[in-house]
């Protein structure tokens, strides 16, 4: 009996790390970008980035923590900073900011002084500050923005189009 029990706790005791290890890691490898001009709705270049692999059908939820790691470079200076968050881009809303709260001081992640023909490594930790509409990619995305100096109407960034060439893209739910 004693030599059952402790069979059964030893086995629980291995078992413990195992429920408690939900990190999931999306390496994307490598690949480009093209933020395209968004001056018909706003003053930026952007790009939603929701491939089915980044989580796998998970529900990005409120209080959960994600890494991105990435290196890249970019084809032009940008005017601004990089910035990035994580977004719900599903319907019905197709805009509900996971990571940033303008209303309570929160902002997208920002890489400053973004030049061309340099390398740049970061790591941007992010927390989600509210819910997914639901588990389908376009609903756990993650948005890569930059300002830009022109006008609203459709293509009316003076710059034009920026590609991001990344050679790293790990994305990890702690």
């Amino acid at each position: 009996m004693k030599k059952t029990l402790l069979v059964i706790v030893s086995l629980c005791v291995l078992a413990v790390p195992a429920v408690f290890a939900q990190a999931h890691v999306a390496n994307m490898g490598a690949f480009n970008m093209v933020l395209a001009d968004d001056f018909q709705h706003g003053n930026n270049y952007m790009y939603r980035y929701y491939p089915d692999e980044l989580l796998n059908g998970h529900r990005i939820t409120r209080g959960e923590n994600y890494t991105l790691q990435i290196t890249f470079t970019v084809s032009r200076d940008l005017e601004q900073a990089l910035e990035v968050g994580l977004l719900d881009y599903g319907p019905p809303t197709h805009w509900r900011q996971l990571s940033w709260n303008d209303n309570r001081g929160v902002f997208l992640h920002k890489i400053e002084n973004v030049r061309a023909g340099q390398v740049y490594t970061v790591t941007i930790p992010f927390t989600a500050l509210d819910t997914a509409g639901g588990s389908r990619a376009a609903h756990n995305a993650i948005i890569f923005l930059t300002q830009g100096e022109g006008r609203r109407a459709r293509n009316g960034g003076v710059m034009g189009p920026v590609t991001i060439s990344f050679t790293q893209f790990v994305f990890t739910r702690l």
